[in-house]
């Protein structure tokens, strides 16, 4: 073989290991970008003691067409007696 010949064989084999370089190089972002998007992220749960204390404080009282609906459009026991107090 010639030297222009042996030149030509190492250059095609180096730009074919460059393109397969090159679609590792895309498929491992691919990958990464797979993984980051599936990571649970943890985030603080929110403290509701005290919007839970203004609702138990409010003492609401439905009115009877809220009760009718609820009654017409849920399963939930709305009848009935009313929540003791603490």
């Amino acid at each position: 073989m010639s030297n222009h010949t042996m030149g030509y064989i190492a250059l095609k084999a180096e730009q074919k290991k460059k393109e397969e370089d090159r679609q590792k190089s895309i498929m491992q972002q691919r990958n990464e970008a797979f993984l980051n998007s599936t990571k649970t992220t943890h985030t603080t749960i929110p403290d509701m003691r005290s919007a839970y204390q203004a609702v138990v404080d409010a003492d609401f009282t439905p009115p009877e067409a809220l009760i009718h609906y609820q009654r017409f459009t849920s399963g939930r026991i709305i009848d009935g007696p009313p929540n003791k107090k603490k």
